[in-house]
């Protein structure tokens, strides 16, 4: 049951076009927030933004990349254009270039995971 916790609130999601980001987004939005959606595809993004327009949740949202700074500020920049305000961040986008123990991962690999 909706209980409007979020009602004009803005939101932008990383990594929001499926799984767990997009099930956030879905959560938010039922709670009234206005959700900014992003991935990497812009194919994504549009599914996504499908998924929960048609729930009628207030979404929008733009192709990023969130390991170039440059993309992350043309999300923010767009949020304010669009919303006026910014009041939560979800980082659910995420990269591991590795599997295994965590003893055996190289600097490269954890410079990746943390820069993400």
């Amino acid at each position: 049951m909706p209980l409007g916790r979020f009602t004009g609130k803005v939101c932008i999601l990383s990594g929001a076009t499926d799984g767990i980001g997009l099930a956030t987004a879905r959560r938010l939005g039922l709670e009234g927030c206005k959700v900014v959606v992003s991935s990497r595809k812009n194919e994504n993004v549009q599914k996504a933004l499908d998924v929960l327009q048609n729930e009628g949740i207030e979404a929008s949202g733009i192709p990023c990349h969130h390991g170039k700074k440059e993309n992350r500020k043309r999300l923010i920049d767009y949020t304010l254009e669009r919303y006026g305000r910014l009041d939560h961040v979800f980082m659910s986008a995420g990269a591991n270039p590795h599997v295994g123990s965590l003893l055996t991962v190289t600097e490269e690999q954890f410079t990746k995971v943390r820069n993400y």
